[in-house]
């Protein structure tokens, strides 16, 4: 595998999180969202994951001449645009919020293949059936981003089921959220970087939890913020 140079994750990156825009922008389309609300959203709520995930991995890698992009604040950002749409916009709230939660795990997975590629924040040592090597090192490893990548994309295939076969946009949001937070924390035991802090729980946990748990909240004060909306538009 020859080394990548840094334009190519970012590319890839990027990538993953236009291609989460689109298809959370058709699924907001396929529920009856006007054209305008979700231009405006898709915009509102790229630029928003864009800011959070470059200023959390300023904030992440304070002393290091590197930066990157982090899933956890382009998580936050992802929800901060989609909830400020919803305080604009009176136009199928719950479906419009919901839409762009449950494609986060596949942004986050989508761009998980970038780090395969670059090699950072590679996985535990392993040499068994499906290790990879970087040439930069020659050290068997256990392919935990592609692993990432493919649980992101099983969540995000069962929130879209609970959204459009179920149709319960609400419940898939819930359960897509506990899903990453559970899968964001598990596979960090198959991270190398995991076991080099010697702490029982690693930023990258403690991260998943903290970030979780906000989204979880947001997404309760959301549901909480659309039925009061709705049932002071029904006594008008």
């Amino acid at each position: 595998m020859m080394p990548v140079e840094f334009p190519a994750y970012s590319i890839i990156v990027i990538a993953s999180i236009l291609t989460g825009v689109i298809l959370a922008s058709l699924i907001m389309y396929r529920a009856g969202v006007r054209r305008n609300t979700i231009i405006y959203t898709a915009l509102l709520t790229f630029v928003c994951i864009m800011v959070f995930g470059l200023s959390f991995s300023i904030i992440t890698s304070a002393g290091h001449k590197t930066i990157g992009f982090t899933g956890a604040g382009g998580a936050i950002g992802l929800l901060t645009g989609s909830f400020i749409s919803l305080l604009i916009h009176c136009d199928h709230e719950t479906e419009t919020i919901c839409s762009w939660i449950i494609t986060a795990p596949l942004m986050y997975g989508l761009s998980k293949t970038a780090c395969h590629v670059v090699g950072c924040c590679h996985g535990i040592c392993y040499s068994h059936t499906g290790y990879i090597i970087y040439t930069t090192e020659g050290v068997p490893r256990f392919p935990v981003q592609l692993t990432e990548t493919v649980i992101f994309l099983l969540i995000f295939m069962v929130g879209l089921v609970l959204f459009i076969g179920v149709k319960k946009p609400f419940v898939a949001a819930i359960v897509v959220e506990i899903l990453c937070i559970i899968a964001k924390f598990g596979t960090d035991y198959l991270r190398e970087s995991h076991y080099e802090s010697g702490q029982i729980l690693s930023s990258n946990q403690i991260s998943a939890i903290v970030c979780g748990v906000m989204a979880v909240t947001l997404t309760l004060i959301s549901n909480r913020l659309i039925k009061k909306k709705k049932l002071v538009s029904d006594h008008k």
